[in-house]
């Protein structure tokens, strides 16, 4: 009987043993490493302050506030913590457990009282025969890995959010600075319209277009003003702060859009693939789930646990219970749960590669788009120098009667329309300059600096 046991364990291990290994290896061939390990110059690009080549000291203060309290970021810092602790549990001692029981007895029998006390110690360890325990720690340090690549992306997106809300705030104040100028002139030429007494139907026309156009001036006025408010309001959100302070902070007499100067190397995608923050973290998980698939392929063959117990008290013993336990009316089970593993890893190598894909893509798009509205910046300054030349020139003629009120409302109009249209193509300029730093990876491993002293 005991060589017949024996023949069954052999033959049972015998045919859990190989050909599921081959098989993954078959089937899913996923590289150790995607991308290289990271140069200097690319961890150098990791921590690049991009924001302060727009040269706006306001902007460099509220995104220092933001990256130590946006709350965004602390949720992302909370989930690393989380995946720190699971780590800790898969540790060098996660196959031991055991626990120690003290008792103490007191009592009387035959009229004889009685008193005595025992320590019980019973370990119990999990032997890792076929790598269970190690695959748990592999999964659980890749898990870790890509929630702090997590942390990095979370921290792009907000510096991203945080930046073009602060350019909205700038856009919408310029328009607002522009149309009450605007406003000041359209009244002041309507009152000298008033004083010079004119007579004629000429003359009311062009009084009531004057005024018509006052108005819906000051209605574009309203609506700027009002999309200053909700870029703050927006901004004291991502900041958790209230938002009247900041309704102080950011006004001022005069308004300076903010232009981006320093220039941008894209560089390659072989670069880019060592730079991006969710491409790793897309890799990790590839590492994560490959983890997953060594716990369920381990758990296919038989697990040895020893345990025992050593008590010492009135009565001394202990006990050593070596125990074999071999999976086989759970097989099917197990096998269907080994297969989804390997779907699993088949899964997170499809979404890195999308990953790279949408990478690659932004990365290309954002080029295009910074060069497109640089272009457009500077056509559209030339248009308001030549609208600006055009109203001076039909100021002048209309002072000498050459030209009409109405000419000069047309190019004042012009003028308003340019102005605006510059103001609106450098806030492009400055959000595709942005998306192209977040696109190439600027920045995501950024520290920020000590909070100044008040």
């Amino acid at each position: 009987m005991r060589r017949a046991n024996l023949l069954v364990l052999a033959c049972f291990l015998a045919s859990c043993a190989p050909g599921t290994p081959g098989l993954f290896q078959q089937n899913i061939k996923v590289p150790g490493k995607f991308a290289l390990v990271p140069s200097a110059e690319l961890q150098q690009a990791a921590q690049n302050r991009w924001w302060e080549g727009l040269n706006d000291p306001a902007l460099n203060r509220i995104m220092e506030r933001g990256l130590n309290q946006g709350l965004d970021l602390k949720a992302a810092g909370e989930r690393i913590q989380e995946a720190e602790a699971l780590y800790r549990i898969q540790g060098g001692t996660a196959g031991l457990t055991g626990s120690l029981t003290a008792t103490a007895r007191v009592g009387e029998t035959a009229g004889v009282s009685f008193s005595n006390s025992d320590v019980t110690f019973n370990p119990s360890y999990l032997v890792d025969l076929f790598g269970e325990q190690r695959a748990r720690r592999d999964s659980a340090g890749s898990d870790l890995e890509a929630r702090i690549f997590d942390a990095g992306a979370a921290r792009l997106a907000y510096q991203q959010s945080l930046a073009n809300t602060y350019l909205d705030v700038r856009y919408n104040q310029t328009l607002l600075q522009q149309r009450r100028n605007m406003i000041a002139t359209r009244r002041q030429q309507i009152a000298l319209m008033k004083e010079g007494l004119e007579l004629g139907s000429e003359f009311v026309y062009t009084l009531r277009r004057a005024e018509a156009g006052l108005y819906e001036m000051l209605s574009n006025a309203t609506d700027a003003d009002a999309g200053v408010k909700r870029a703050i309001f927006a901004l004291a959100t991502l900041l958790d702060e209230p938002a009247d302070p900041l309704v102080k902070e950011l006004s001022a007499k005069r308004v300076r859009q903010p232009e981006p100067k320093a220039n941008i190397n894209p560089g390659i995608p072989a670069e880019l693939l060592r730079n991006r923050p969710d491409i790793r973290a897309a890799e990790a998980r590839i590492a994560s789930r490959v983890g997953a698939f060594g716990i369920t392929e381990a758990q296919l063959y038989p697990s040895l646990r020893i345990g025992g117990s050593v008590t010492v008290g009135s009565t001394e013993s202990y006990s050593l219970i070596p125990q074999l336990t071999f999976p086989i009316l759970d097989r099917g089970a197990r096998l269907a749960r080994r297969d989804a593993a390997i779907s699993q890893v088949r899964q997170a190598e499809i979404a890195w590669r999308q990953t790279v894909l949408t990478a690659v893509e932004e990365v290309q798009t954002g080029i295009v788009e910074v060069r497109n509205w640089d272009a457009q910046v500077r056509d559209k300054a030339r248009s308001v120098q030549k609208y600006t030349e055009v109203v001076n020139f039909v100021n002048e003629a209309a002072d000498l009667q050459e030209l009409t009120q109405l000419d000069n409302l047309g190019a004042q109009n012009d003028l308003s329309a340019a102005l605006a249209e510059l103001a609106r193509a450098r806030r492009n300029h400055a959000q595709s300059w942005v998306l192209l730093n977040v696109a190439i990876g600027q920045g995501w491993d950024t520290q920020t600096k000590a909070a100044p002293q008040k």
